[in-house]
Formats: structure tokens, sequence, C-alpha cells
């Protein structure tokens, strides 16, 4: 597995601002709201902070990508129950119920999850384990577990609906792969051997090496960032390029005109001229599926010499996320 993808010295608070706007994309097109994340830098969180920004209680949302490679999400109750609330259609003003609403944001994570795996593949290399989301409402063992490691606080605002502060924790496999920036304090992950430094200044107390580094790949020559597409695009644009990048992805669309249920003896006795009755009436819109969930229905039509079918309603949000329980 080839762990040294990403550039030498690449720090964990300009990676997460590089995914930002895929992040915004994903989520936004689940809420279909518009929504807008800023990251602070990485640096560690004392037990003070954890309890000044999860007052009322968290909502731990954990995203598994790998052993120790995983990220946990801490929101506080009040937003957790926005974004189930207005991915159910609500107005997002509903308290946060746990026998509601963790099932939905299983399923808006688990999305943000597997649109995140190219990105995340590209740190970790092949062979990253997506597993299914997680959502918990104690965020004790999490917080224990990544004690040490660099986390990053998130303002996360739904269109002028609701916003909040999210912790966003990573364990020790994952933020190993990236350098430590000048507030992250923490020495527990690996760095890797710092360049000489120019001509006139003095290497950072902090950037030195204590004990035999860890071998890296020898590096050949510096890394064009550029070729990864201009930076401000991503800061900038709401997800435009990242969204283009799933655009010719195909997907199997089924055209449902109705069901019936017959017994093998009547399946047996079929032939040239039977005619099967159907659970929908004639005139009744047609089921459009894709990727076999429900997506639309609509009517038929021709075209020239062609059956067509023209969308005649949209599958609320709500009923989508029923059908991928």
């Amino acid at each position: 597995m080839n762990r040294s993808t990403i550039p030498q010295r690449m720090s964990l608070g300009d990676w997460m601002g590089g995914i930002r706007a895929r992040v915004e994309a994903t989520l936004g097109a689940m809420l279909e709201k518009n929504i807008s994340l800023r990251f602070e830098e990485p640096r560690k969180l004392l037990p003070r902070d954890f309890d000044a920004l999860l007052q009322e209680g968290p909502v731990a949302i954990s995203l598994p990508f790998g052993q120790d490679m995983g990220w946990h999400l801490l929101l506080p109750q009040s937003l957790a129950g926005s974004i189930a609330d207005i991915a159910s259609m609500g107005d997002g003003s509903a308290a946060f119920d746990a026998d509601v609403h963790q099932e939905t944001l299983r399923e808006i994570f688990g999305q943000v999850e597997a649109d995140l795996e190219p990105e995340i593949t590209s740190v970790m290399g092949e062979g990253i384990d997506i597993s299914p989301v997680n959502v918990s409402m104690s965020a004790d063992s999490i917080i224990s577990a990544a004690g040490g490691n660099p986390a990053i606080i998130s303002t996360l605002e739904i269109e002028g609906i609701a916003s909040g502060r999210v912790i966003i924790l990573f364990e020790m496999g994952f933020s190993m792969q990236f350098s430590l920036t000048a507030n992250d304090e923490s020495s527990s992950a690996p760095e890797p051997k710092p360049q000489a430094p120019k001509a006139g200044k003095s290497v950072p107390q902090q950037d030195r090496p204590t004990q035999q580094p860890r071998q890296q790949p020898p590096v050949a020559s510096p890394v064009s960032f550029e070729d990864f597409g201009p930076a401000s695009s991503h800061k900038t644009e709401r997800g435009g390029q990242n969204i283009d990048s799933l655009l010719d992805i195909s997907l199997p669309i089924i055209i449902e005109l109705g069901r019936a249920k017959m017994l093998i003896r009547e399946v047996l006795d079929l032939g040239p001229g039977s005619v099967i009755e159907l659970d929908k009436l004639s005139g009744e819109p047609v089921d459009l599926y894709v990727n076999d969930k429900k997506f639309a229905r609509g009517e038929v039509v021709v075209i020239e010499e062609n059956f067509g079918v023209r969308i005649t309603e949209l599958i609320k949000v709500e009923d989508r996320l029923k059908a991928l329980k």
C-alpha cells in the first residue's frame, strides 16, 4: 500500500480546505439547501473545549474508513435535529429525536462517506475499508480514543435556517499522514523528515526530530500543486468541479409499468396471446427507478417509434430515505 501519495509537509488544515467544496455539495444535494462550511486550524482540544461546544449533549457520527483511519463528527443535538428534520422535508425546527433521526443521519452521512472515498484513497492508497456509518448519543469513548490527535472545529450553516459548530476528530492512522501545523501541539503523529532550510533561516525546535524518524520514500522533485487544479476554485465555487467528477457515472434506470403475483403453474401456462393483469389501473403513472431506488413517476409517451416516459412527479427526500432503509 502506498501511503505517500500526498505532497510531503502538506498540513491537515490545507487538505481539509481542499475537500470543503465536495462536502458542501454532497450535504447540499441531500438536504436540497445551500450549505456553507468553515474550518478552523487543526489543534488539540482540552476537556473544557468539548464541554463548551457540546453543552446541550452530543450526537456522535462515525465514518469508518478502515482500522485506525476513521473520522468522528461530534454535533450539538440542536444541529443534528435540524439536519435530520430538513432531510425529512421539515423546516429544521424539530428537536432531536434519537428514535426518529438516527437513521436519517446515518443515510445522509453515509453518502458523505461514499463521496469522500476517492479523496481518502488519495491519502491512504488502495485498500481502504468503507464500513457503515454509526450514530451514537455518547462521545466519551470517541474523545478518549482520539485524545492527543489533532481536531478541527467546523462551523456548518444551512442556508440561514440553522448553524452550529462541529468537532471533527481523526484517528491516528489518518492524521499521521499529514505534517503538523504551527497550531497543532500534538507530538504523537510521526512527521516526514524535514527538508533542509533555506540559507539564513533556522529550523524551529518543534520541526527537529528527537528520535530516529520513520523511513520515507526518496523525493525526486518538489510537488507542483497546480497539477491538482487551482486551489481558489475549491474555495470560491460551491462544489462545481467536484460535482463534475460524478457526472460520467452510469446508473441503471428502470421503468416499471406494474407488478403481478402468479402461481408457478400459471406461469407455466403462459403462451403467445396470454394477458397478465397488473396491479395498476389504466392511465396510472408508471414508476421510475434509478439504481433500483424509486426516484420519480411519469406517463408513457411515444417519441417517433420509441417509447419514453415524461416525468410528472419526483419522489420527496423523506420517501427516498425510507426506500433506502
